[in-house]
């Protein structure tokens, strides 16, 4: 197999696994229950780290659809004993499903799990969608766009190049012109 381009910053590929994201975050240390701030702390930090899949080589193959979020409220948190729920209200207007772009205003309502763990309350991730911020994707997605422009391959390989440059220079028009 042979690679073009420069080496991968190392934050991509720690001993831990490429693009490893984060499924959970603690919010709330000890026993007391996470307030709505702490949750939507806890969850633009995972949904922050999440955008890392999109610095995959391809990032359009992903496990689950990934939506590009406009802005996000923690609306309510439930909690009975150890477990609970945040309610959250999220804008969207792009998506990532099945490989294709979707360019579809949204506003749903989603739940985040909570846990009491020992070290206190976390926040976990559905796993049905992956959610990142909008300033989070046209960064990761321009990083990725201009590793695939600077490399040695980008001229040798051009078709090759162009064939993957062409989506993410698709998605990130669909982020910046709305």
């Amino acid at each position: 197999m042979l690679i073009y381009g420069p080496v991968a910053p190392e934050e991509m590929t720690e001993a831990s696994g490429p693009f490893e994201i984060p499924t959970s975050t603690i919010v709330a240390a000890g026993g007391k229950p996470p307030t709505r701030e702490e949750v939507a702390e806890g969850i633009s930090e995972l949904s922050d780290a999440a955008g890392n899949l999109l610095r995959k080589d391809d990032p359009f193959k992903t496990r689950s659809p990934v939506v590009i979020v406009e802005q996000f409220s923690v609306v309510r948190v439930e909690i009975k004993r150890d477990h609970g729920w945040a309610r959250l209200q999220v804008e969207s207007k792009v998506s990532i499903d099945g490989g294709t772009i979707q360019r579809k205003p949204r506003l749903e309502n989603v739940r985040w799990e909570l846990r009491r763990v020992p070290a206190g309350w976390e926040v976990v991730t559905p796993q049905d969608r992956t959610y990142v911020p909008h300033d989070v994707a046209v960064k990761d997605l321009a990083a990725q766009l201009a590793r695939l422009t600077q490399s040695g391959g980008a001229t040798a390989y051009r078709v090759t190049v162009v064939q993957q440059e062409s989506p993410i220079a698709n998605l990130l028009s669909a982020l910046l012109v709305q």
